[in-house]
């Protein structure tokens, strides 16, 4: 009877997951997705894991997220649907996986910690954001290992104990290398060790040591390559000591805050200002000092729990409250997704609230359990209402950023990303009002500028454009693409030696950005350095031998200089590349015809009038071959 109401249960988690992530399940990508996905295109071939492994170029070593990404990529490609259903499925079972853990820990009302947990709005952006993976494939690891190591704790002397330990460790590497803000687990461990037995022995700071051990090596490698990629250079002032303590302080408060009451969250938060001279920015540390008092008092009883509730959130958050760097600090101080782990342990400690209330009062009263259980459904379908309204934010990237536009009016990187998808769709005034818009409120924003340049090349507005690269230039100098396109708008406005010199500094910045190579091989051919180009072009087709652009253009030289036989080469390796090209097979027509060979011209002179009937050079230049010599 117990195992059918737990897959009742169970089966209806999961449908109210479903129902809640609904909405989101087709949605576009966004955000970062923008930049990940094309990453595990790039990634193709037989030493693909073995980069993912061993030489990943990604901000963040999670190569167990990044491999179960590949291999999603491989499974569904462009179609969102699979990686939105792997998050909902992934948080569904890490679901399961409290409630087992919890029922482990002996807290009653497990189910209902459970069902909290599925429904709970803080959730939302971890699950409806496909680049969230890290979040819902990590928990269901960290959870195994909590599992492995409390039964190993509970069966310590007996012979499968060791196997426990051994799956314990094994669980949270894989939870490390699916994302590192786990890595505070190793004192968790010590924190339920507490919770079960009142003390720490030699034995338990032994067995945690291994946990620790691993903990601060993946925790080294995952700082630096935050710092190395992550961040990139990027500069974000934090302040001193004082001023991180109380910004810390701040933060755990309002991850503590939405928890308990979800209301009014947002993708990007108000990014306040902390004076570590004003005495109520550390209000929470006092808060937190009085409530540890009380607790440690009532140690004893009811006290030791709440502990190991709380200790959990707040351990988990520990990696995210600003003691160390984070990009996403340049624009807000806090982040739902980050609070997903963390939020566990609350959920965890309501249901052992649930459970002693029931203890105490329902079962001498029977008619308080059937209340106590009425109020449950209803804050759960209360609950699973306010996420279905968050998970439809997620359906497409303009209604997200609108949305995150909408509750802070002020988020800069929102203007920014919301212009972007106009810039793309063509509503170049309304993409270009935001970007402004953008840099109005951040000034020193390098990719607004750059932005704000795009938009400004495509309203034909040239010399603005040339104000704005330069200026995102001066704040990002490394900036190849910048540079490259700067070039582009000098060679427009015909300042050859400008473009010319942003070429050569996008080509020196990144010697294997074949489109700066080429486009500075036209640039030369400008200032008539032909020998130059053509050694650009050549070195473009070494590092990427199917650039079209590269074999036109150097054809067009060869054609040029007489030497039509090189032109006709190049010309057809282009063609291999790009069969629907109607210009290069005009090109190659041309090319043909000067060497003699009139049958294969005119065949190319057909194929141009097949795709673009209405081409008179190619009629006119068919009917010439067709005609009888004079």
């Amino acid at each position: 009877m117990r195992r059918f109401r737990d897959l009742f249960i169970a089966g209806f988690m999961l449908l109210a997951a479903a129902w809640i992530y609904a909405p989101a399940l087709h949605g576009g990508w966004l955000w970062d997705d923008n930049t990940e996905m094309p990453q595990m295109a790039a990634l193709d071939g037989p030493g693909a894991l073995a980069r993912i492994w061993i030489h990943p170029d990604t901000g963040d070593y999670y190569p167990v997220k990044t491999t179960l990404e590949w291999l999603q990529w491989r499974w569904w490609g462009n179609d969102t649907f699979g990686y939105h259903l792997t998050n909902v499925a992934l948080h569904v079972a890490g679901a399961l996986l409290l409630w087992r853990l919890l029922r482990q820990l002996g807290v009653r009302c497990a189910r209902f910690a459970a069902l909290l947990w599925v429904v709970h709005p803080l959730v939302v952006e971890s699950v409806a954001w496909s680049d969230e993976l890290k979040n819902t494939l990590s928990l269901p690891f960290l959870l195994l290992a909590m599992m492995a190591y409390v039964a190993y704790d509970q069966r310590c002397g007996a012979r499968p104990a060791a196997g426990c330990y051994l799956a314990a460790l094994g669980c949270f590497i894989l939870a490390m290398l699916s994302k590192s803000s786990v890595v505070m687990f190793p004192v968790v461990l010590l924190l339920y060790v507490w919770w079960r037995r009142g003390a720490l022995g030699r034995r338990d700071l032994a067995a945690a040591a291994p946990f620790f051990a691993i903990s601060l090596a993946l925790g080294i490698v995952a700082l630096w390559f935050q710092e190395r990629h992550g961040l990139a250079g990027l500069t974000i002032p934090l302040g001193g000591a004082a001023t991180r303590l109380a910004r810390a302080g701040l933060m755990a408060a309002s991850y503590l805050g939405h928890a308990l009451l979800p209301v009014n969250l947002m993708p990007i938060y108000p990014r306040w200002t902390v004076r570590a001279t004003a005495p109520v920015s550390f209000l929470p540390w006092i808060a937190l000092a009085a409530g540890l008092t009380l607790l440690c008092n009532r140690r004893a009883t009811w006290g030791r729990h709440v502990l190991f509730g709380l200790g959990w959130f707040f351990l988990n958050l520990v990696p995210v409250l600003g003691f160390v760097t984070i990009s996403h600090f340049r624009f807000t101080w806090t982040m739902d997704h980050l609070a997903y782990l963390p939020l566990a342990g609350l959920v965890g400690l309501g249901a052992a609230a649930l459970g002693a209330l029931e203890t105490r009062w329902a079962r001498p009263h029977p008619a308080w359990r059937w209340g106590a259980m009425g109020l449950a459904a209803a804050l759960c379908a209360l609950l699973a209402t306010e996420s279905r309204g968050l998970a439809a934010h997620f359906q497409s990237e303009e209604g997200f950023w609108r949305y995150a536009l909408e509750r802070n009016p002020d988020a800069w990187l929102a203007h920014n990303n919301l212009g972007n998808v106009l810039l793309a769709r063509g509503e170049r005034d309304a993409a270009i009002a935001h970007f402004e818009r953008a840099l109005q409120l951040y000034p020193d924003y390098a990719e607004g500028e750059y932005n704000l340049a795009l938009a400004e090349v495509g309203a034909g507005r040239l010399n603005e454009a040339v104000r704005h690269y330069a200026a995102s230039l001066r704040l990002e100098p490394r900036n190849g693409d910048a540079r490259n396109n700067l070039g582009n708008a000098y060679l427009r406005l015909g300042r050859g030696p400008e473009a010319v010199a942003e070429y050569a500094e996008a080509v020196r910045l990144d010697p294997a950005n074949v489109e700066a190579r080429c486009n500075l091989g036209v640039g030369l051919m400008r200032l008539g350095r032909r020998d130059e180009a053509v050694a650009q072009y050549r070195e473009a087709l070494r590092l990427r031998p199917d650039c079209v652009p590269a074999h036109i253009d150097l054809g067009n030289i060869w054609a040029q200089t007489g030497r039509t036989a090189d032109a006709i080469a190049e010309y057809e390796a282009a063609l291999r590349f790009a069969p629907d090209d109607a210009d290069l097979r005009f090109n190659l027509g041309s090319a043909l015809a000067q060497a003699g060979r009139t049958t294969e011209a005119a065949e190319q002179f057909a194929t141009v009038l097949r795709l673009h009937p209405d081409d008179a050079d190619a009629r006119a230049s068919l009917r010439r071959l067709q005609s009888p010599a004079p």
